[in-house]
């Protein structure tokens, strides 16, 4: 028996390798360059997209839709039969993004009845009327307002609200006749008129400062 179990009799059990730990793991797998260069290729495209949109919208204002080009129609200063045109002008854009000034076109003064006329780009406040029952008024831009009741003298205050060198005109009107009128530049630049309705007869216009 002890032969049976020496050490000449007991064979060595073979090695056989474990196919888990000879197996090499698999690389990662590397993501495909034609992705990547797909993406930046699209990027581009839409930022040409982009910008010939934002060109469009820059240059279209300066077209109109058929010829390609944008003409100013003019406008002339007409006069009527018993009512007063007066010149006021304006501004066009021309092609290009030129400002261009407009031929002066006409504000009508009524034939019959007395209307203080006052012109000025932006606002302006003061008092108009009779001697003895005279209202303040507060507005903007080009007006024309009947002064009812305007029998004697009439009186008319206008001064601007800013201190642009921008003109300001105030006139009086009777039956479609200018009676008096006066202008100025000045930094909130003030004018007034007196007149007196029944004759005709007006006083210099006192150009002043309001402060």
């Amino acid at each position: 028996m002890p032969r049976l179990f020496s050490p000449k009799n007991m064979r060595p059990t073979p090695h056989v390798p474990d196919p888990m730990r000879s197996a090499e793991p698999p690389s990662p797998a590397k993501p495909p360059r034609k992705i990547g260069k797909y993406i930046a290729i699209g990027a581009i495209i839409i930022i040409l997209f982009v910008v010939v949109a934002g060109v469009v919208l820059v240059i279209k204002p300066n077209f109109s839709m058929g010829t390609g080009t944008s003409t100013p129609s003019p406008t002339t200063a007409t006069t009527t039969t018993g009512t007063t045109r007066i010149p006021t002008a304006g501004t066009t854009l021309a092609p290009g993004g030129t400002i261009v000034i407009a031929e002066p076109t006409a504000a009508t003064i009524p034939a019959t009845g007395t209307y203080l006329h006052v012109d000025y780009i932006g606002g302006w406040k003061g008092t108009y009327g009779p001697t003895a029952a005279t209202q303040q008024i507060s507005n903007s831009g080009e007006r024309l307002i009947e002064i009812a009741n305007a029998t004697g003298t009439v009186q008319a205050s206008i001064w601007k609200l800013d201190s642009s060198a921008h003109e300001i005109l105030v006139e009086i009107y009777k039956d479609g006749k200018q009676l008096t009128k006066g202008a100025t530049t000045t930094k909130a630049g003030k004018v007034t008129l007196s007149v007196d309705t029944n004759t005709g007869v007006a006083q210099t216009p006192v150009i002043s400062t309001q402060g």
